[in-house]
């Protein structure tokens, strides 16, 4: 009976070896069901404005977010899911990012879903940019993904 109790040193995991799986897993999760809703034709708009509406629900909107707060935030989320971000520009009222590997398709390779749009999980921060009375944007630049905060008055 001990021996069940035994771990294969083989098999043992480091946390950057989980990390890592959570990454991808996660990514193939939310990619795969971007696929799904688009071959039941849902619009993408609508269930990223629905998730964005969620997701806000876990920020703290009880006070006023500045443009850097909201964008180190969002870099932040991002990062989880393994982007990389080198460059960060703060401003008055208006911060931007570069963010390089998001979504990586890399991470999920060989499991057919490179063709899927994942830009549109930038759209995920968008209600959030609105509960916390940011104005946001994203655009595509290559590889990148320019992402901008701007306070409410900006």
């Amino acid at each position: 009976m001990d021996e069940l109790n035994e771990i294969d040193d083989s098999l043992a995991f480091t946390t950057d070896d989980e990390l890592e799986l959570l990454r991808g897993s996660s990514l193939a999760i939310m990619l795969a069901t971007i696929r799904f809703l688009q071959e039941k034709g849902i619009d993408l708009t609508e269930w990223t404005s629905a998730l964005s509406r969620e997701f806000a629900k876990g920020w703290d909107t009880s006070e006023t977010w500045s443009a850097d707060e909201f964008i180190d935030a969002v870099l932040l989320n991002l990062q989880a899911f393994g982007a990389d971000a080198p460059v960060a520009e703060y401003e008055d009222e208006s911060a931007n990012a570069r963010v390089e590997l998001f979504p990586d398709y890399d991470r999920v390779d060989g499991m057919g879903l490179a063709d899927v749009p994942g830009d549109v999980l930038f759209d995920l921060f968008g209600e959030v940019a609105r509960a916390c009375g940011i104005q946001w944007s994203w655009r595509r630049d290559g590889d990148a993904v320019l992402i901008e905060a701007r306070t409410g008055s900006a």
